[in-house]
């Protein structure tokens, strides 16, 4: 339940707690551990550092960050408090002045990737494919074939995985055009095979 709940303010993106917030229902949460003195305390010099960070120098910027990273400690150990105290209940966590994170929702299958260009490489012998950018993809999966790719029965060979969108295809037979396609892994799986590109080796 812990990871599920998160203060108003994060210090992770520099944004100060405001502790009247965690005050305005203390009943619902008797005895905060750390106290809204010290997170009030942990805030106001949160704010101070990044007000006198702005205009100084190295010193300045790394107090920031040591009051940052003290602001962050107490945020977690409210968290702890409020979540042992409400026992998972979403509303009585919304009452006090929290919120409650969504549950990450799982990515299903992706679309099929996009091979922009199969170009004749700068070797002989190979093929340069450039893939459009998916984010979230675990890997590529590059087919090829010489076959004529439009047909059902079309032999494809897998070639390679990869996570970068720049890939060289070696070892072809000079000159030989082919038809190459790619599918996007995932944590759901494997992708739809895209459209075949056709590329000529150099």
């Amino acid at each position: 339940m812990l990871e599920n709940i998160h203060l108003l303010a994060n210090a992770a993106t520099d944004t100060p707690l405001d502790p009247l917030t965690l005050a305005a229902n203390a009943a619902l949460f008797p005895s905060p551990n750390p106290s809204v003195a010290v997170l009030r305390a942990a805030t106001d010099l949160f704010r101070n550092t990044m007000v006198a960070a702005e205009d100084g120098g190295r010193s300045a910027h790394q107090a920031k960050r040591d009051a940052k990273a003290a602001l962050k400690s107490c945020l977690d150990q409210a968290a702890t408090y409020v979540a042992n105290v409400a026992s998972g209940n979403a509303q009585l966590i919304l009452a006090g002045g929290y919120e409650v994170k969504l549950p990450r929702a799982p990515i299903g299958l992706f679309p099929a990737p996009v091979i922009i260009s199969a170009a004749k490489g700068q070797y002989e012998g190979t093929v340069d494919l450039l893939l459009e950018r998916m984010k979230g993809v675990v890997c590529y999966m590059i087919y090829m074939t010489s076959d004529d790719p439009s047909q059902p029965n079309a032999r494809w060979q897998y070639m390679m995985s990869t996570t970068r969108c720049r890939n060289t295809i070696s070892g072809l037979e000079r000159f030989k055009v082919y038809a190459f396609c790619a599918t996007a892994m995932g944590t759901a799986g494997e992708s739809p095979r895209c459209v075949p590109v056709m590329g000529r080796a150099a």
